[in-house]
């Protein structure tokens, strides 16, 4: 999800006019809070992930920009920047972060390390500004299949998924 756009101004989701003093961020809280413990309660475990790196222009088109001119043009994020930016969703799913059966796996701690990474070998990992591309999600591909490694099955190692069983066992390799 663009989480940004659920705990910001621009979210979706709307907050009735007659509930005072309600902010846009709780209402996020609010929905993911009971998203999760629901899927928990219904015996699922958990897999979140957070936020990639946001920018306000397209990146795939800066860069290009970039390379024909030569001058610099987009303003690199930096982790302390991406964390301030979500630090409503960081809040929100903090208390989950204790629980086995909820595994956070955070892509701006994989990406930012002094600089938030927008590209890999002069190809771009951004397919516009929040959304990463083919080759920007295979980036990550080791990090996301050890988080999912970390799954810890709630009650037992079978669940319905529609009408057919699935095997946990088998969903990890």
């Amino acid at each position: 999800a663009f989480w940004p756009g659920y705990f910001g101004d621009a979210s979706p989701l709307k907050v009735p006019a007659s509930i005072e003093n309600l902010k846009i961020e709780d209402v996020a809280e609010s929905a993911l809070t009971s998203t999760l413990e629901w899927m928990r309660g219904n015996g699922r475990s958990v897999v979140l992930l957070g936020p990639v790196p946001t920018y306000d222009a397209n990146v795939p088109q800066v860069i290009a920009l970039e390379k024909i001119t030569g001058r610099p043009l987009l303003q690199h994020k930096t982790l302390k920047d991406q964390k301030e930016k979500n630090t409503f969703f960081y809040q929100s799913v903090k208390s989950f972060q204790k629980n086995p059966s909820f595994v956070f796996l955070d892509p701006v701690e994989w990406m930012c390390v002094n600089y938030c990474e927008v590209e890999r070998n002069g190809v771009s990992l951004y397919r516009d500004k929040n959304h990463l591309s083919i080759t920007g999600a295979m980036a990550f591909e080791a990090e996301i299949k050890f988080g999912l490694g970390r799954v810890v099955p709630i009650a037992s190692s079978v669940f319905d998924a529609g009408s057919k069983a699935v095997h946990i066992d088998k969903m990890l390799n």
